[in-house]
């Protein structure tokens, strides 16, 4: 999938290109040659030409689960962050779809931070301990 992105990215620098100004810079990942918006019709029509050229099914949610996934493992950014950038109303929507690419990296920071602050506090109660 990173891959077709790509690829969609480097045909859509072409074609800034060859329109000029009168390209429509929308930031969309599919949209006509000019940059223009396209109605849903030409949209599945052009998800379509794409799952017999990949021979895979490509349904444009794939296209915000990469998104999701490379903020996510490329970046390593907050889920809270992430949650806003998808849209979604409660944390726990986003949590429950990519848990699994953020547990390792958050289970590693929050052992960390569970360490750091208990070895104070056993340090202060052997301290306490010792004194009985």
């Amino acid at each position: 999938m990173v891959e077709l992105l790509e690829e969609i990215k480097y045909v859509q620098q072409e074609n800034k290109s060859k329109y000029g100004e009168s390209y429509q810079n929308n930031n969309l990942i599919i949209c006509n040659e000019d940059g223009s918006y396209m109605k849903y019709p030409a949209i599945r029509s052009y998800l379509q030409r794409l799952d017999k050229k990949l021979d895979t099914k490509v349904r444009s949610h794939r296209f915000r689960h990469t998104f999701a996934s490379t903020l996510i493992l490329k970046e390593g950014l907050n889920p809270k962050i992430v949650q806003k950038l998808l849209g979604h109303q409660k944390i726990s929507t986003t949590l429950d779809i990519y848990t699994d690419l953020f547990n390792d990296e958050y289970d590693d920071k929050t052992y960390d931070s569970l360490d750091n602050a208990f070895s104070e506090e056993k340090e202060d109660y052997t301290t306490i301990v010792q004194q009985i």
